[in-house]
Parts: C-alpha cells; sequence; structure tokens
C-alpha cells in the first residue's frame, strides 16, 4: 500500500532504506515491551498481582507508560491514531480471538 506514494516510501534507494528502518527497529525495540504488558493485561489479567481493573483495554499498552506521553506531538498523534472509529472496531475484532482463548 506504501509503494503507492513516494511520500510513504520514496524511490530513491538511500530514502527507501530509511523510511524502511523505521518499522523494523519499532517492531525489534518498542514491540517487545508493549506485547509483555499486553500479555499481562489480557492473559493473566485475572491474576491478582497484575494490578488491572476491569476498565483497562489491555492492547492500549502504551498509556500505561511514559514513553509516547511524554512527548506532546507523539501523544496527540496516539490519541488521534486510536480514537478512529475505523481503529477501535479493528482492534476490537483483534482482540476478541485472544480473550476467547484467555478466557
Amino acid at each position: 500500500m506504501c509503494e503507492r506514494s513516494e511520500k510513504l516510501l520514496p524511490k530513491e534507494p538511500a530514502a527507501r532504506a530509511r523510511a524502511t528502518q523505521w518499522p523494523i527497529a519499532a517492531l525489534n525495540w518498542i514491540e517487545p515491551h508493549v506485547m509483555n504488558v499486553a500479555l499481562i493485561d489480557i492473559f493473566y489479567s485475572n491474576e491478582e498481582w497484575a494490578g488491572r481493573s476491569d476498565d483497562d483495554d489491555g492492547a492500549q499498552a502504551l498509556h500505561y507508560t511514559d514513553l509516547v506521553s511524554s512527548d506532546e506531538r507523539l501523544k496527540a498523534y496516539l490519541e488521534r491514531c486510536t480514537s478512529r472509529p475505523a481503529f477501535k472496531r479493528a482492534l476490537h475484532a483483534q482482540i476478541a480471538d485472544f480473550r476467547k482463548e484467555a478466557a
């Protein structure tokens, strides 16, 4: 999909490499930590040590840290992304499978 626009994925090789390095870095550096929080919120949510209320949304793991909220631009971006109706529908559909298996 991103190949449809050079703004998202440039054709010039060096610029393309810079654009593709960030998703890889996020998958290898940020996602493991976010996944740990999601595991606690979803799979271990009934454990006393998890310290979670039923109002929490496990997939919103970044709300539990200051990793994003400490930067106003990132905080605003996360809020815009997670408030979209399409995001909410996709999130609930994805998490439903995990919650079913965890029950």
